[in-house]
């Protein structure tokens, strides 16, 4: 027996409404907050919504308790500031902590905001586990860090043993980085193990830098379908986008926007010509200091087809061009990544600065360098480089 259109229908809507009601419940949170302390009379919560935007949520505290609500998608790393007092991440009176679809309780007292007591979110719960795992090495990571900053105030004094302490210094360092690998092992390894945890794509984004491709795409693609659909998941998956589309051998995305000067440029317009672009900022010390370097190879190199393009970050304009005249840069291009349709800087996925790529006559990426590498290539590799290719 045939049912009527109109029974169909209804039968149609009534399922996207309980689809769509669904979905909603899904995204939406409450974070319910207890607490303790005379001096605050609100928090800043700020967390991540369904658009990956940051929302900032000025909630007050009244009898001891406070309440927030939103959309988010999936599990996000928000954060709780009270009367700060300062900006550092060990601030007493800010902490940071996962929230989930659903409901989430915090309790918290003031300057002791890292002692939060916090559930409801299985993956805060998650990540408590895994950083008691990380206790020990974190530990450890201080101890060498306390012993780090001694040796390097004993230097900025003055010392008679120079070699001695910078040995002494190099060798620290070196035991800092490798307890950071022993870190990051530990948390990979978790999360193969954990294929439906919102952690992995929080954790895979900040190590995207140091490991290969193949091993990012391998990671991604054991996700679960629930991970991969999250704000997380869909900033990993346009990580990769981002490092196959910039990686060495692929053509360099071109960009239109007007130079320093007020002149029209593309990368296109150096067709014929080997490009270095430098990603730097005005506020950033080690990318200044590269600029002597750079100003020599453009000296050495200028006749040979090379072109430096200077791709500053900067957001205070005024500083980005008196930098540029202060240095004696100003031979060679300068453009502001944020001037581009996209920000260049996220197009060829550098962060953090300084960093350097060459891109051969082609327009092909032939080399990252510094931060933009994910394989430690450094300056002297980029001079073998340009000897090979310019000379």
């Amino acid at each position: 027996m045939k049912r009527p259109i109109a029974f169909l229908l209804i039968k149609v809507v009534v399922g996207i409404l309980i689809f769509g009601c669904s979905e909603n419940e899904k995204r939406s949170f409450e974070l319910f907050g207890k607490f303790e302390g005379s001096n605050t009379e609100q928090l800043l919560f700020i967390f991540e919504n369904t658009q990956g935007k940051s929302c900032i949520d000025t909630i007050k505290v009244i009898n001891g308790e406070f309440y927030s609500k939103g959309e988010i998608n999936g599990a996000v790393y928000a954060r709780i500031e009270g009367n700060k007092k300062s900006q550092r991440v060990t601030d007493p009176n800010m902490v940071r902590f996962f929230i989930e679809p659903g409901k989430n309780y915090i309790s918290l007292k003031e300057n002791q905001f890292k002692k939060a007591t916090i559930t409801g979110s299985n993956t805060q719960k998650e990540h408590e586990y895994l950083e008691s795992l990380l206790e020990g090495l974190h530990i450890e990571i201080d101890t060498i860090k306390l012993s780090w900053n001694k040796l390097l105030k004993k230097k900025a004094i003055g010392s008679k043993n120079h070699n001695a302490l910078n040995e002494s210094i190099e060798l620290l360092e070196v035991q800092w980085e490798n307890r950071n690998k022993e870190i990051m092992n530990v948390r990979l390894r978790y999360l193969q193990k954990h294929p439906n945890s919102y952690l992995n794509p929080y954790w895979l984004i900040f190590y995207s830098k140091k490991l290969r491709l193949d091993t990012l795409e391998f990671y991604y693609d054991n996700f679960s379908p629930k991970v991969k659909n999250s704000l997380y998941g869909r900033q990993f998956e346009e990580k990769i986008r981002l490092t196959k589309e910039a990686a060495n051998n692929a053509r360099a995305p071109d960009f239109q926007l007007v130079d320093v000067l007020g002149k029209k440029i593309s990368l296109e317009n150096f067709r014929g010509k080997y490009v270095l672009l430098d990603f730097w900022a005005s506020w950033c010390a080690p990318c200044r200091e590269l600029h002597p370097d750079l100003i020599n190879l453009h000296k050495k190199y200028y006749k040979e087809d090379f072109e430096i393009i200077g791709v500053s970050i900067d957001e205070n304009r005024n500083a980005w061009k008196s930098a540029i005249e202060k240095e004696g840069t100003d031979t060679w291009y300068h453009i502001n990544s944020w001037d581009n349709q996209v920000p260049i800087h996220k197009l060829y996925n550098i962060k953090p600065i300084p960093a350097l790529i060459f891109i051969d006559k082609n327009g092909v990426i032939k080399g990252r360098y510094l931060a933009a590498d994910n394989y430690k290539q450094n300056f002297e590799d980029l001079m073998q480089d340009l000897d090979f290719f310019l000379l």
